[in-house]
C-alpha cells in the first residue's frame, strides 16, 4: 500500500516549453554552441537545435530535467502520469451514484451527443492523460470541501477497505441476464461498456464497486417479482434512467393512453404522433412534456363527460384523486356527526381515560409537555388546543401541573391507538382549518 501512495503521486511525462525556458536557453547558446549544450544534457543535437530555434513547443519531462536541470514547473505540465487521475475517478464514481465515465469524458471533452467515449483514458491502456483533466478532478472534489491531500488519503482507504479491484465477467453474467429478462435493461448499459467486448473475451473483468452494484439491483429485482409488485418493478427500471428535461417518462402515462385507447377510441397516432409500439418494447421511454400533458388532459375530460365509468377502470391516478374526494366527503359526514350532542357524549367516552391518574403518574411511565403533545398524537397545534379546549374537564383531570402543564405518555399512546380517534382528530383539524369557533372556552390549560 505505500508504493500505491508513492504511485499515486502526480509524475510529468510531457512539459510545455514556456518563454522563461526558450530565453534561458537563447542566453546559454550565446555563451556556449548548441552541440555543447546537447553534448552536457545527452541530448540529440537536433532535438536542442529545434528547440533553440523555436520549432519545438515541448518536450518529454525526463528530457526537460536533463536540458534544464530543474523539474518542470507545474504550469507547464501537458501530460502526466494517469494513476492519480484514474484513482480519483473510481472514487469520484464511488460517492456519485448518478455520475458514469460517459459522462465525466463528455465534460472533460465538450462537443456534439452522441459522440464515442474513449474509456481508454479511464482503464489505462493511454498511461498518460493530459494535466488538465487531473485539475478538473480536483475541483470536482474541492466543491465538496476535500484538498488534495485528503483525496489521496480516501483513495488509498478506498483501495484498501472498498470492493475487490476486478471480479471476472463470468461471475457478473448471470445477474446481467436476469435483468435483462426480468427488468429488459441491456447489459451494455448496466456495464456502462459495450457487452460484446466481455462475450468475445476481448474484456475479462469488470470492477468490484459495479459487481455489488448489479448484484444488489438483481436482490431488489427478485423480491419485487417473487411478491408480484410489478408497478414497483417498472419504477425500479424507470429510477435507473435518469430524468431529462422538457420529457416524461412513458411509463407515467402508459395506463392513461391505454385507457383513451379502450374507452374513447383515441388512437395512440393522435397523442405520440407515430405509433406506440416502439415504447411498449421499449426502444423509446420519454415523451415531450406537452404530449404528456395532453393525454393526461383528454382523459380527465373523457372522465368527467363519462361519469357512469366504473371506479376500476380509470387509470391509477385518476383513481386516486376520485377516491381522495370521496373519502373526503366521508370523513366531512362524519366529523359533522360529532357536532351533534350524542357526538360529543361519543367524543368524551373515546378521550377518557383507561385508567386512574395515580397509575399514569407512577415512575415507570415518562410525561410529554402540553405544547409538544399535539406532535405525538399526529395533529396540528391548533387542532390539538381546540379538542383540549373542548375537553377541558378530561385534561386537567388526567394532567400534571409543575410550573407547566403535563400529559402522561401512556394516555396519549392509548387514545392515539383507538380506531375512532382518527375520527375525532379529523373533526378538530377541520375546525382549525375553518375557523369555526368552539362550543366551549378556547382557553384550558394555561
Amino acid at each position: 500500500m505505500n508504493e500505491y501512495r508513492k504511485k499515486l503521486s502526480v509524475i510529468p511525462r510531457q512539459v510545455r516549453l514556456t518563454d522563461k525556458d526558450l530565453e534561458y536557453l537563447r542566453e546559454t547558446v550565446d555563451a556556449a554552441s548548441v552541440s555543447a549544450i546537447a553534448k552536457k544534457a545527452a541530448l540529440p543535437y537536433m532535438l536542442v537545435y529545434n528547440i533553440v530555434h523555436g520549432r519545438v513547443k515541448s518536450m518529454f519531462a525526463i528530457n526537460y530535467r536533463k536540458l534544464f536541470r530543474r523539474e518542470p514547473p507545474g504550469e507547464a505540465l501537458l501530460k502526466v502520469d494517469g494513476t492519480y487521475f484514474r484513482a480519483m475517478v473510481d472514487l469520484y464514481l464511488y460517492l456519485m451514484d448518478d455520475v458514469t465515465k460517459a459522462d465525466l469524458f463528455r465534460e472533460f471533452y465538450p462537443g456534439p451527443i452522441p459522440r464515442r467515449i474513449d474509456y481508454r483514458i479511464f482503464n489505462g491502456q493511454i498511461p498518460s492523460v493530459e494535466f488538465r483533466l487531473v485539475k478538473i478532478m480536483e475541483e470536482k472534489f474541492a466543491a465538496q470541501g476535500l484538498d488534495p491531500d485528503t483525496v489521496r488519503l480516501w483513495i488509498v482507504e478506498h483501495k484498501s477497505a472498498g470492493f475487490a479491484d476486478r471480479v471476472p465477467y463470468s461471475a457478473i453474467r448471470p445477474a446481467l441476464a436476469y435483468l435483462q429478462k426480468e427488468l429488459g435493461i441491456h447489459p451494455t448499459f448496466l456495464l456502462n461498456q459495450v457487452v460484446g467486448r466481455y462475450e468475445t473475451g476481448d474484456l475479462k473483468s469488470v470492477s468490484g464497486q459495479r459487481y455489488e452494484k448489479v448484484i444488489e439491483l438483481q436482490k431488489r429485482a427478485e423480491r419485487l417479482v417473487d411478491e408480484g409488485r410489478s408497478h414497483e418493478l417498472a419504477a425500479l427500471k424507470e429510477s435507473l434512467y435518469r430524468e431529462k428535461p422538457g420529457y416524461t417518462r412513458f411509463a407515467e402515462v402508459e395506463e392513461a393512453l391505454t385507457f383513451l385507447q379502450r374507452y374513447a377510441g383515441a388512437g395512440p397516432k393522435k397523442y405520440l404522433g407515430r405509433s406506440r409500439k416502439i415504447y411498449d418494447e421499449g426502444g423509446a421511454k420519454r415523451i415531450p412534456d406537452w404530449q404528456a400533458e395532453r393525454i393526461w388532459r383528454d382523459c380527465e375530460a373523457f372522465i368527467l363527460q363519462n361519469p357512469d365509468l366504473p371506479l376500476g377502470v380509470l387509470p391509477a391516478a385518476s383513481q386516486k384523486r376520485r377516491i381522495a374526494s370521496l373519502l373526503s366527503v366521508l370523513v366531512l359526514c362524519s366529523t359533522d356527526l360529532l357536532y351533534r350532542d350524542e357526538g360529543i357524549v361519543f367524543e368524551k367516552q373515546i378521550l377518557q381515560p383507561k385508567h386512574h391518574k395515580s397509575v399514569y403518574m407512577t415512575e415507570a411511565h415518562g410525561l410529554t409537555q402540553v405544547d409538544m403533545a399535539s406532535s405525538a398524537l399526529g395533529m396540528k397545534q391548533k387542532a390539538f388546543d381546540l379538542m383540549v379546549a373542548m375537553n377541558c374537564e378530561i385534561f386537567k383531570g388526567i394532567g400534571k401541573y409543575t410550573r407547566r402543564w403535563y400529559l402522561p405518555d401512556q394516555y396519549l399512546e392509548e387514545i392515539r391507538q383507538k380506531e375512532p380517534f382518527g375520527l375525532i382528530k379529523a373533526k378538530y383539524e377541520l375546525l382549525a382549518r375553518t375557523g369555526k369557533p368552539p362550543k366551549q372556552p378556547d382557553v384550558c390549560l394555561n
